[in-house]
């Protein structure tokens, strides 16, 4: 923003450079000098950049924000803008800022945006393509023309979802970033689940009614280790009695995704996006705040890591850790969702039943050195001991699983 404004000038942008120069200290000094150049210069430059103002005022916006955190990566002072974001979707701009080539023909545009609007399991969707793409009902189109109609239609499926959708641009301002918001706590995620039959957990406190019934104690959830363990069912908004609060669980920030994703599909096709070229990728957004929790609280084993850190040993913090297979808070899985923990859990126990399985077979490879007679036996001999360890882990892995499912 800085080089911009004292490049291109303009009274108004000198004043948003002002904005920019009295919050920017955690960008660092070097930042701080280019701000106050540009505060120095942009008068003299006369109005010919006033037409980027939104793009100044927005970042003023960003950098005086209250949530503001310092995040280092390569060197360099980040910040994040994970905030009201759930999933984000990045377009490509037209030339010259980007490398959409705007006039090139389309041929056939409507047949194009039917492939990415119509669904052949929602039946809905064909009534969406009847509005807003008029322009397009015609033999070919600018390419610019094309992406600017898909593209709003887009921006008001996502309106007509109930989502929240901010935009900006990239800091090179080749790419234009849509951050899709499903609120977690928010009423629309409510409707969305009971629209697709999501599965959500009960609240504990969901049992406190229920009565006693065969082995079942009544009132409260059954427990495994002293973890209760909660049913699931279908979410609906109107289950349990009028006036009471639902008894299903919170949603999750890894339930909004997937919701999120849910809807989307329902109405258009990513794939289809990304091969026209309207999108580039796009993406679930991940908080900085739970990054940074997951790191401390499940990556990093604090006992080796404050003894590795007296020695000056930051290597072995992840040499001598194993891996663990989650937390009691369920931080993996609420992070990643259940296939990628599932995924983690297998690794980890697998890895520790190595553990097993590397400390019998020093002790067989210290015996194959006595004779060669010891050498054939043993040999024999661990080659049951794998048998054996193969059926156990396997049978091991498959309880511990059916565990996790209950949990999950």
């Amino acid at each position: 923003v800085a080089k911009f404004a004292s490049h291109h000038g303009g009274q108004q942008v000198g004043q948003q450079a002002q904005k920019v120069r009295e919050v920017c200290e955690v960008w660092g000094s070097g930042f701080q000098d280019k701000a106050r150049d540009a505060v120095d210069q942009a008068p003299l430059m006369g109005h010919q950049a006033e037409h980027m103002m939104t793009d100044v005022e927005d970042m003023a916006r960003l950098v005086g924000s209250n949530d503001v955190a310092e995040v280092h990566f390569l060197g360099q002072k980040l910040i994040p803008d994970a905030d009201n974001a759930t999933i984000v979707i990045v377009f490509t701009r037209g030339e010259p800022l980007g490398a959409l080539k705007t006039k090139d023909i389309v041929d056939d545009p409507l047949k194009k945006a039917h492939d990415i609007f119509v669904r052949q399991h929602n039946h809905a969707s064909r009534e969406t393509v009847k509005e807003g793409l008029d322009s397009l009902d015609i033999d070919h189109v600018t390419l610019g023309h094309y992406q600017k109609v898909v593209r709003r239609k887009l921006l008001s499926l996502f309106q007509k979802s109930g989502f929240k959708v901010t935009t900006f641009p990239s800091i090179d301002g080749d790419e234009i970033f849509a951050k899709i918001f499903l609120d977690p706590k928010g009423e629309v995620i409510k409707d969305l689940a009971q629209r697709f039959s999501y599965r959500m957990p009960f609240k504990a406190e969901a049992y406190n009614k229920v009565e006693a019934h065969g082995i079942y104690q009544g009132h409260q959830p059954e427990k495994r280790n002293g973890k209760a363990v909660l049913a699931f069912g279908t979410y609906k908004r109107d289950l349990g009695p009028e006036g009471e609060p639902s008894p299903f669980d919170e949603f999750r920030v890894v339930d909004a995704i997937r919701i999120v994703e849910m809807q989307l599909n329902s109405w258009v096709s990513l794939e289809q996006l990304k091969r026209q070229g309207i999108i580039t990728k796009y993406f679930a957004v991940a908080q900085h705040d739970d990054v940074v929790k997951l790191h401390e609280e499940w990556l990093v084993n604090r006992r080796i890591a404050n003894c590795c850190d007296f020695l000056n040993l930051s290597v072995a913090t992840k040499i001598f850790v194993m891996p663990r297979e989650g937390t009691q808070q369920g931080l993996l899985r609420n992070f990643f969702g259940e296939e990628i923990t599932f995924f983690f859990r297998w690794h980890a126990f697998y890895t520790q039943m190595l553990c097993i399985l590397g400390v019998v077979g020093a002790g067989f490879h210290l015996a194959q050195n006595i004779n060669i007679e010891v050498r054939r036996v043993a040999q024999i001999v661990f080659t049951c001991v794998m048998v054996v360890w193969a059926t156990v882990f396997n049978q091991l892995f498959l309880n511990r699983m059916a565990r996790a499912r209950q949990d999950w």
